[in-house]
């Protein structure tokens, strides 16, 4: 009975020691991934960046096609529910994202819902299917994980991805009389928009870190060009200058 006591007390004992420890490390910790510190992230980032599991580290400092903007199998994809509206007029779009996976988790952010967001299109010109896939960011400066919580809904409004050159991503030329023929040259008699957001997931959550993907949100070209027409379109100044660059089209690259 006295060896089953001293073994209780040393486990005991051991257990507060390390209590205290990880109390006052978290304390001392200043997460360099988060702009808030969370207790998963710091066990995650101080034990588990060795892991079998997609680290932490990784997530945020490796951008290659075998970590997380690979796709998973489709047992591991995170159930989320996407929901876009204003794709039809030039102008601000409003997206929406609900956590409905059982779970919480984290999101790359750049300070604000969706500024990490990646558009991918689906031209359909003619008859002929053309994807143009997402040119990448100008930088990565700055990002961090914004943590959201089960069943928590995630807003906000974004520049219509079609307010500009997906070629050389330069603002398209709004006020232009040329506009309407640029935009069908670009995106065809129709567009499907699918957006794309990297996650990460602990290594004890039952979803892997991966890159959640909405459905595809089609779009008439005719309806566009029909709003715009009416004025339905942004009035921002970057959308009333003509560079050149703006008027880039792959058909340019087949004449030469």
């Amino acid at each position: 009975m006295k060896t089953i006591k001293r073994i209780f007390f040393v486990i005991l004992s051991l257990t507060i020691i390390f209590t205290i420890y990880l109390i006052q490390d978290f304390n001392k910790y200043e997460s360099n991934v988060s702009n808030k510190k969370h207790f998963d992230l710091y066990i995650a980032d101080r034990f588990l960046r060795k892991s079998d599991h997609f680290s932490l580290y990784q997530f945020l400092h490796v951008y290659d096609s075998t970590t997380v903007w690979s796709d998973v199998k489709k047992s591991e994809q995170r159930p989320m529910k996407w929901d876009v509206k204003g794709l039809e007029t030039l102008n601000y779009i409003s997206i929406s994202l609900k956590n409905i996976s059982g779970e919480n988790m984290y999101y790359m952010s750049w300070g604000t819902p969706f500024s990490r967001i990646r558009e991918h299109f689906i031209v359909y010109k003619n008859g002929i299917e053309t994807p143009i896939p997402f040119g990448g960011f100008d930088c990565s400066t700055g990002i961090y994980l914004e943590k959201m919580e089960i069943n928590e809904t995630i807003t906000n409004k974004n520049y219509s991805p079609l307010l500009f050159n997906p070629y050389t991503n330069d603002p398209l030329p709004l006020h232009s009389e040329k506009f309407p023929k640029l935009f069908k040259e670009i995106y065809g008699d129709s567009i499907k928009v699918i957006l794309k957001q990297a996650t990460y997931g602990s290594p004890w959550n039952k979803y892997p870190s991966q890159m959640i993907t909405s459905q595809s949100f089609s779009i008439s070209t005719k309806k566009i060009i029909e709003n715009w027409r009416k004025g339905n379109f942004s009035k921002d100044p970057k959308f009333m200058e003509e560079r050149e660059s703006a008027f880039y089209t792959p058909d340019e690259d087949k004449k030469n």
